[in-house]
């Protein structure tokens, strides 16, 4: 069956009202607000087909229809109204953003609380911590004839120290050896910059005590492993309780299970592609049936920087969240002389 403009609209009107309301929706009501001279009798066919299709759901046989995660999708992929950000959204916003020249940290860190508090739903920001950083320098402690500690100092407020276990006898001597070579190779060099060549030379410098690098390896790995790892923030998580869909207390434990899961969050948000936005309904599309989740990435100077989600119910104001999202994570993907321009 196909979904003509009739249905199309009958719909679209739906949906607008179900978000607004949150109320099963009449053919009764739906036939005072549309703007047509169809009756009572032919909107309930309408209506029926819509269910029919997958469009729509009937709870109980005498109670309204709301929409089903098939009728959403095709509302926010078809249907919804752009919506223009208010001179007061607008102000709101461009004060968390006008000062972003020298303080972006500081702005990428408050990105959810600023868009939970604009939309009054939940919202989760996900950064990139800083890649670009250097390796200073190796230090060695002579511990025994077997062991010693490797201390790892590098330009960003990140260092290791771990216990180096040798399968040769170990002095004082050959310790300094080590870490000289190490230096000489490796400091002064980023973090993300050690590559294959310097390993292998590396390798050969320290010739017979070259089994001990493995070992070393891994440590350089752990550090650019926690550089390149995310903050995440959630905000806003009581605006959940505002509505009526997490008042069901399996439902709210199932939500607060994947707000409180860092793992969960981050491969959700990062999995768009750059400066995307990304909308997910219910099971459909892998979440929770009573939720939908917005996701939009942002570049900072070409490079993707993280991304913020908006988490709320399936009959969340989409086009109100999309455009104060798009808005938001266009500025900061904006040179940063952009903002002043971007006023309203």
């Amino acid at each position: 069956m196909e979904l003509n403009d009739r249905k199309k609209k009958i719909l679209k009107l739906l949906v607008d009202n179900y978000i607004e309301t949150g109320e099963p929706i009449s053919s009764k009501f739906l036939c005072e607000k549309l703007d047509t001279h169809l009756s009572s009798a032919t909107i309930r066919n309408e209506l029926n087909d819509l269910v029919g299709m997958g469009y729509l759901q009937q709870l109980h046989t005498s109670s309204g229809r709301i929409p089903s995660n098939a009728g959403y999708r095709e509302y926010v992929d078809n249907l919804m109204s752009d919506y223009r950000l208010t001179m007061q959204e607008l102000g709101f916003l461009n004060q968390f953003l006008n000062d972003r020249i020298g303080k972006m940290n500081s702005i990428v860190n408050n990105l959810a609380k600023v868009l939970s508090a604009a939309t009054h739903y939940t919202a989760v920001s996900v950064t990139t911590k800083p890649k670009k950083g250097t390796i200073l320098k190796f230090d060695g402690i002579y511990i025994n004839e077997t062991n010693f500690y490797l201390v790892m100092i590098t330009s960003l407020e990140i260092g290791r120290s771990s216990q180096i276990w040798t399968d040769f006898t170990l002095t004082e001597d050959t310790v300094r050896f080590i870490i000289d070579n190490l230096n000489a190779e490796l400091s002064r060099t980023e973090l993300m910059h050690i590559d294959k060549q310097k390993i292998d030379r590396l390798k050969y410098k320290l010739g017979e005590f070259s089994s001990v690098l493995q070992q070393i390896l891994k440590v350089v790995h752990d550090v650019i492993s926690e550089v390149n790892q995310y903050d995440v923030n959630v905000e806003g998580i009581s605006n959940l309780l505002n509505y009526p869909e997490f008042s069901d207390i399996a439902a709210t434990r199932e939500l607060l299970g994947l707000l409180d899961s860092k793992e969960e969050l981050i491969n959700r948000l990062t999995s768009s592609g750059d400066n995307s936005l990304s909308i997910f309904i219910g099971k459909n599309d892998n979440v929770l049936d009573s939720s939908s989740f917005i996701i939009r990435t942002f570049n900072i100077e070409d490079k993707v920087v993280g991304a913020v989600g908006i988490i709320g119910p399936k009959r969340m104001d989409y086009s109100g969240a999309i455009a104060k999202l798009e808005y938001v994570a266009n500025i900061l993907s904006s040179p940063p002389d952009a903002p002043d321009d971007k006023k309203e």
